[in-house]
């Protein structure tokens, strides 16, 4: 009897036992179905949030562009002007004697021209569209420049004339006479230049002119401030004798 008893205990310890692993076992294995479920529902979350953002930027991007375009005023004159500034002189600095060195350096007489007087900023700009060896450029005054140009002028606009003058400084009757001289005084800073014309007899002449102006009085008044002494020790020549000349 107690032995049939303690088999029936047993027997229903073990029933019991496996009973419960089967619920622990399920449970697990639930956990672990549910646990999959929701690695999966995050990862979709994840990827609609990734994908809404995404949109969000777009979405933002072109309205901002849109909006940028459409409340955008149309820049005046001026604006524009420094705008391209910005552009062609991004990497440049107004620089006198750089410029004198990219002037051109012999003019013949009857050759087409175009002179204008303007600010410092604008000739900057005019003789950097030109180009090397397409302008002659002269400083006025503090502020404002003379430039010869040699091409179509690129800055619509501008008020030019076909009237120059030059201090001429000497008289050679040959180009190597004085081409020496006249690049001595451009690396020190003069802006000059061979000037070559044509008697009525077929007489050839090579002028070297220093400085191109706007009119008469103005070329006078800048030969009366020169610097003869250095301008005569650079060139080694005597130059009371200069006069003004048009360009023509």
């Amino acid at each position: 009897m107690n032995i049939n008893s303690s088999t029936k205990t047993f027997s229903i310890f073990v029933v019991a036992l496996i009973t419960i692993l089967f619920i622990v076992g399920g449970y697990t294995y639930k956990l672990k179905i549910e646990n999959e479920r929701y690695k999966l529902m995050l990862e979709e979350i994840r990827m609609r949030n990734e994908e809404t953002a995404i949109n969000k930027n777009n979405n933002d991007f072109q309205t901002t562009t849109i909006n940028e375009f459409n409340t955008k005023e149309i820049p005046t004159i001026k604006e524009t002007e420094e705008q391209n500034d910005s552009n062609i002189f991004a990497f440049q600095t107004f620089n006198y004697s750089k410029l004198i060195d990219e002037s051109l350096e012999y003019f013949v007489s009857g050759t087409d021209f175009n002179y204008s007087a303007i600010n410092r900023r604008t000739a900057f700009k005019l003789c950097t569209e030109l180009g090397e060896g397409n302008y002659f450029i002269t400083k006025i005054s503090d502020d404002f420049y003379g430039v010869l140009l040699t091409k179509e002028n690129p800055l619509e606009g501008l008020f030019s004339s076909k009237v120059a003058y030059g201090i001429q400084l000497v008289t050679h009757s040959s180009y190597s006479g004085i081409s020496g001289e006249i690049s001595e005084l451009r690396e020190n800073g003069y802006p000059a230049l061979i000037y070559r014309w044509e008697t009525s007899e077929g007489r050839i002449y090579y002028g070297a002119i220093l400085g191109i102006y706007p009119d008469q009085l103005l070329a006078s008044e800048q030969s009366n401030k020169l610097n003869v002494g250095r301008i005569e020790e650079i060139t080694g020549w005597n130059i009371e004798g200069r006069y003004i000349r048009k360009i023509q």
